[in-house]
C-alpha cells in the first residue's frame, strides 16, 4: 500500500513539476558530498528515456536543473564541481575541441549561491545552450556540440555516484523521490533574489571558433579543425600599451614642455584618465591570468585523477569483507609528469585500501602538464573513494 501511494505521489508531483516547460521530469536526485546535500539535480526531457547514450546524442530540447539546498554554495565550489565532472567524463579529443567553452562555462559565476537558488542549463530547439540563474539568462553558447559534453558530466561513465546517474535516468517510486520533487517544485528564489541575479549576466562572447557537432540528421559536411590548445593570455605590456594608437603616450603628455600657465586642463585630465585606464587594464590582465591558470590547473588535476582511477583495483579481501573507505593522497609532479613525492593526507581504516590507492599512483603514467601552465612542480590532491555496489 505504501509503495502504491509513493508511486501515485511521484506521478502527480512529476506532472506538476513540468507544466511550465513542456518537458517531462526524467529523473531527480541530490548532489551529495561528505554526507551533505548541496543541490537537487533534475533532468527534464521531451520524452522519458532511461538510456544515457540516447539522451546524450539525441539533440532534443532538454534541461538540467540544480536547486541549491545548502545555506551557501560558493562559486568556486560550483565551478570546481563542473570542471571536474566534465573532465573525468569526456575524452581527450572533446576536451581539446571544446576547451574554450569549458573554460568560459566554468567561469560564468562569480557570486555565491544561497538556499533556493536555481541554476539551469537548457538546450533549445534552435540548438542553443542557455544558462540561467533564478530565471535570469546569464549566458548562451552557440556551439551545439558542447551540450553533450555537459550532459556527460551527469550521465557519463564516472558520475558522482551510481545512484546519482541511476536516479536521473529513472524516477524511483519512493517517498524520497516524491519529497525531492515536492521540494524542487516549491523551492523558489525571492523576487529580490531574481532581480539581483539579473546583474550576473555575462557579456556575449565572440562566436566560437570550435567545431560545431550537429545532430546526425544534419546532412552537412563538417570540417574538423586542428585541436585548439588552452593558452594563458599574454600579460599586458604597459609600455607598449602606452605607445599604442588607441592609448596616447602618458609620459609624453606628463613631461611635455608646456608652462604651467599654458598647460591645458583637458590634456592633464586626459593624462590622468589614461594612466588610470592602463592601471585598470593591467589589473584586469593579472586577474584574467590568475583565473586562466586556476582553470588550466583544475583541468590538469582532473586528468590526473581520471588516470589514477583507471588503475584502481579493488582488493579481493576488501570485496569479500565488504570493506569501504576514503583515501586522500597529495602527489607532486614535475614538468614531465613524473611523480617526485607522495604524501598520504587521509587514510582508510583498512590497510588494503590504502595500499591499493598507492599502487594505482605508482602504476599510472601521468601526462605532462600543459605548456601554458606556469611552474616547475605541481601538487595535486587525489581523493579516492572505495565503494561497493549496493
Amino acid at each position: 500500500m505504501k509503495s502504491l501511494i509513493s508511486a501515485f505521489l511521484v506521478v502527480i508531483l512529476s506532472q506538476a513539476a513540468i507544466a511550465q516547460d513542456s518537458l517531462r521530469l526524467n529523473g531527480i536526485t541530490t548532489y551529495n558530498k561528505l554526507n551533505r546535500d548541496y543541490f537537487i539535480a533534475a533532468l527534464f526531457l521531451q520524452e522519458r528515456n532511461s538510456s544515457a547514450d540516447e539522451i546524450i546524442n539525441s539533440y532534443e530540447p532538454s534541461k538540467l536543473s540544480m536547486k541549491v539546498v545548502q545555506k551557501k554554495l560558493s562559486a568556486r565550489q560550483f565551478n570546481q564541481y563542473w570542471l571536474t565532472a566534465i573532465n573525468i567524463n569526456n575524452d581527450e579529443e572533446d576536451l581539446d575541441i571544446y576547451d574554450e567553452e569549458i573554460i568560459r562555462f566554468t567561469q560564468l559565476f562569480k557570486n555565491s549561491f544561497i538556499y533556493g537558488d536555481e541554476i539551469t542549463i537548457s538546450f533549445t530547439r534552435d540548438f542553443e545552450i542557455n544558462v540561467h540563474a533564478n530565471n535570469q539568462l546569464i549566458s548562451s553558447f552557440d556551439n551545439s556540440g558542447f551540450y553533450p559534453v555537459l550532459l556527460n558530466a551527469w550521465l557519463g561513465p564516472r558520475p558522482t555516484s551510481r545512484e546519482f546517474k541511476a536516479e536521473l535516468l529513472k524516477l524511483p517510486n519512493s517517498v524520497k523521490t516524491a519529497e525531492l520533487i515536492d521540494t524542487h517544485t516549491q523551492l523558489l528564489a525571492s523576487p529580490e533574489r531574481q532581480k539581483e541575479s539579473k546583474k550576473w549576466r555575462v557579456k556575449p562572447a565572440k562566436k566560437s571558433n570550435n567545431q560545431q557537432r550537429l545532430p546526425p540528421s544534419f546532412n552537412e559536411t563538417i570540417s574538423t579543425p586542428s585541436s585548439a590548445k588552452i593558452s594563458a593570455p599574454k600579460p599586458v605590456n604597459t609600455q607598449q600599451a602606452a605607445s599604442s594608437p588607441l592609448t596616447p603616450p602618458v609620459s609624453g603628455i606628463q613631461t611635455a614642455s608646456l608652462s604651467p600657465t599654458l598647460q591645458s586642463p583637458k590634456l592633464t585630465a586626459t593624462a590622468n584618465a589614461t594612466a588610470s585606464d592602463v592601471t585598470t587594464q593591467k589589473s584586469v590582465a593579472i586577474e584574467q591570468q590568475a583565473s586562466k591558470q586556476l582553470s588550466i590547473m583544475t583541468m590538469y588535476r582532473s586528468n590526473i585523477l581520471k588516470t589514477t582511477y583507471q588503475h584502481i583495483i579493488y582488493p579481493n579481501l576488501a570485496i569479500d569483507e565488504e570493506l569501504e573507505g576514503d583515501v586522500v593522497i597529495a602527489i607532486t609532479l614535475d614538468r614531465s609528469g613524473e611523480v617526485i613525492d607522495i604524501d598520504q593526507l587521509e587514510s582508510a581504516a583498512h590497510h588494503s585500501l590504502n595500499n591499493a590507492a598507492i599502487k594505482a599512483i605508482q602504476q599510472s603514467q601521468y601526462p605532462s602538464p600543459p605548456n601554458s601552465l606556469e611552474g616547475n612542480n605541481f601538487v595535486v590532491k587525489l581523493p579516492i573513494k572505495f565503494r561497493l555496489p549496493k
